[in-house]
């Protein structure tokens, strides 16, 4: 992914198996703040290691779609379309960086 503009999601680590299978999908759990499904996946420019004190894994994503400049809210960027696995790696599972749970 070097070279390429990353942005992160952040989600809980029961989560990803499924969406190195399916990808990130608007509208799928969980939902951080609000009770129903939200149309969007949030995506920021640094990882959050550690939402909410939840086991968590955080993803680094290197879609060519997402750029920069897209992110104007400093709250993140709500990306409407569905986030292939291809463009996904886990970087950080349940506060242990990844590289250290592969050796």
């Amino acid at each position: 992914m070097k070279g390429k503009f990353t942005c992160y999601h952040t989600t809980t680590s029961d989560r990803e198996a499924s969406i190195l299978q399916h990808g990130l999908v608007p509208g799928s759990p969980p939902n951080w703040f609000l009770r129903e499904p939200v149309p969007y996946v949030m995506l920021s420019l640094e990882p959050w290691y550690n939402l909410h004190e939840w086991d968590n894994v955080v993803f680094e994503i290197s879609d060519p779609a997402i750029k920069k400049e897209m992110f104007i809210d400093e709250e993140g960027l709500r990306w409407a379309d569905t986030i292939h696995s291809g463009y996904l790696r886990a970087i950080y599972f349940q506060g242990v960086p990844k590289e250290e749970i592969n050796e």
